[in-house]
């Protein structure tokens, strides 16, 4: 089976933010995860629907966006490289851009490519494969 691993490059620097209700959570920088940070947090994303299905109570359950990333990095980010901050200007996503997650209980998530690195091509983003469908682009390079 080819994983998408091998088609291509998976590692360098990336930047992630989650947003809810129209609130923005911190922007997470990898270092050295790169697209590997996006299928992790979709996969981690899916198991929590699952696990908070009908609850509301908890800001985690309501999918507040700051919570949901605190939760991600503690429950299952591990490893050096990973890293804070309140602006894009203060980090390095200069592999595979930076990503904006809208992350909403009830509806699919979409992922918006709001930077990116010149030395992305559209291939890339269409072999990944659960992205494919959900990714859009911001217009803002």
């Amino acid at each position: 089976m080819l994983t998408l691993d091998f088609l291509f490059p998976h590692e360098g620097r990336i930047s992630i933010q989650l947003e809810s209700q129209g609130n923005k959570s911190a922007i997470l920088f990898s270092h050295d995860k790169g697209l590997t940070l996006l299928r992790t947090f979709h996969f981690y994303l899916e198991n929590l629907r699952k696990e908070t299905k009908g609850l509301t109570t908890m800001p985690l359950e309501r999918f507040e966006a700051s919570t949901v990333l605190f939760d991600f990095i503690s429950t299952t980010l591990e490893g050096p490289g990973f890293y804070l901050t309140s602006e894009l200007s203060q980090g390095d996503n200069s592999n595979h851009g930076h990503y904006l997650i809208h992350i909403r209980k009830c509806e699919p998530t979409t992922y918006t490519l709001e930077r990116e690195n010149i030395y992305m091509h559209d291939y890339v983003i269409e072999e990944l494969g659960f992205l494919s469908q959900k990714l859009k682009h911001s217009g803002n390079d």
